[in-house]
């Protein structure tokens, strides 16, 4: 019959049992040399079975931290250390306001608020919420409507941001208000259709435009 040799649950020693089916015996095999905790303040003694995990220290964890409070949590084995649980008063990430109360873990505060810096074309604002890091990507144009008034009618041009370019020739959409001369008649209607009503389809002799 040929040896086991599969790796024993201990991750040090091979089993040494002949063929067999299922799971191998726990290793059974002891170290003769004491076993530490992370801050060396508790041990076990020896002799200790193959691969016993370091004992439980009721000592507070010893290792070097983010922050300067008080340590709660105990010595242990775990490679990071669980995180600070004290609440303190944080700056949101957008700069806007003071938050109470926050874990101090936590790294990324907001306060929910628009952002409301300004971007690179001079003529809007960042309308994200309060965010960390640049409001848009160097190679990424502002795509908000440009609020430059027409000249045939001083409703905002509305295309896409063009920044530091002419508006370019649009209809104008916004809803306005023909009215007669008498003031009789009004009619609601778009403002490019105005020019039509003043000619002949509602047979007014003239119109007055009202946003």
């Amino acid at each position: 019959m040929i040896p086991c040799s599969k790796m024993l649950n201990c991750k040090q020693h091979r089993c040494e049992e002949l063929c067999h089916k299922g799971y191998c015996m726990p290793c059974l095999q002891s170290e003769f040399y004491e076993v530490f905790c992370t801050c060396g303040k508790t041990k076990l003694d020896p002799p200790v079975s193959c691969g016993t995990p370091p004992p439980n220290c009721n000592e507070p964890c010893s290792r070097e931290h983010a922050c300067t409070h008080q340590v709660l949590h105990n010595c242990h084995y775990q490679e990071q250390c669980p995180p600070c649980p004290q609440l303190v008063n944080k700056m949101c990430m957008g700069g806007h306001t003071v938050r109470f109360g926050i874990p101090c873990h936590i790294q990324d505060v907001s306060c929910g608020n628009s952002c409301g810096k300004p971007l690179k074309c001079g003529m809007h604002v960042c309308e994200s919420w309060c965010h960390k890091g640049d409001c848009q990507a160097e190679d990424k144009p502002c795509e908000q409507q440009c609020l430059y008034p027409r000249n045939s009618c001083n409703h905002s041009c509305n295309a896409k941001c063009h920044s530091g370019k002419a508006c370019p020739p649009s209809v104008c959409f916004e809803k306005v208000k023909a009215i007669c001369e008498c003031g009789r008649r009004k009619v609601d209607m778009l403002c490019f259709n105005e020019a039509k009503i003043a000619s002949n389809s509602l047979g007014l002799a003239k119109v007055h435009q009202q946003a």
